[in-house]
């Protein structure tokens, strides 16, 4: 499922790499983080367990909370594009 983080506008990709590098060290169930430049003040991200989820993202600056609710992937269908990087 996809949880919804609410962050500070214009610091999303700064926080995604906050959250990638503590995700390397603790990994909690994290699949992916997804910053779209369509959805500005969030950062998706999928995971399974949200109790976790919300804890991780509780000590890194500029987010703002978690969304109550999860979303299923084809509701941000329209938003995601595919696009390769290269580790």
């Amino acid at each position: 499922m996809l949880y919804v983080f609410r962050v500070t506008a214009g610091q999303e990709s700064m926080i995604a790499d906050l959250l990638n590098a503590k995700l390397l060290k603790t990994n909690p169930g994290v699949k992916s983080l997804i910053v779209s430049p369509y959805l500005k003040g969030y950062i998706l991200v999928e995971g399974d367990n949200p109790i976790e989820l919300k804890t991780l993202a509780g000590d890194i600056r500029h987010i703002k909370g978690v969304l109550n609710r999860s979303m299923d992937i084809s509701e941000i269908k329209e938003l995601l594009e595919s696009k390769p990087v290269e580790i």
